[in-house]
């Protein structure tokens, strides 16, 4: 157990998440560059960022607020 527990620490060093976001944010960048990809991101903006509800469950709008600042992330990645 302990070799599996070590080898877990070890890929969430502080570089090594870093390293494979890079490449991840190349990756959904080319990824909604395509065709396809273009109409899925206008889908997901739609949904997430666009149409913002106005809930009275405080869950729910914790909720959205989270689907928001992904979709943020996103647009931040896709838009440069």
């Amino acid at each position: 157990m302990n070799s599996i527990d070590t080898a877990a620490k070890i890929d969430k060093s502080a570089a090594d998440v870093l390293k494979r976001n890079n490449g991840r944010r190349e990756l959904a960048k080319r990824l909604f560059s395509t065709t396809d990809g273009d109409k899925v991101y206008e889908w997901l903006m739609d949904q997430f960022y666009h149409n913002q509800h106005i809930e009275t469950d405080e869950v729910k709008l914790s909720r959205h607020a989270g689907r928001r600042d992904v979709m943020v992330l996103l647009r931040g990645i896709v838009e440069k």
